[in-house]
């Protein structure tokens, strides 16, 4: 049976790294998502403080 010793290096590399070219049509993905939903709830912020102080 092998038994761990101390100071042993018990390093497991990790899987490779996707490339930033694999990776970049999700982030674009992403981030237009948030600009769409920021945009949209803007929207509805600046329509709602216009309402509300024609009201007042």
């Amino acid at each position: 049976s092998s038994t761990r010793r101390e100071g042993e290096n018990n390093y497991t590399p990790k899987q490779k790294q996707p490339s930033a070219k694999t990776l970049s049509p999700f982030i674009n993905n992403y981030c237009q998502n948030i600009k769409e939903f920021t945009a949209q709830n803007l929207g509805k912020l600046f329509m709602a403080q216009a309402l509300q102080e024609y009201n007042n």
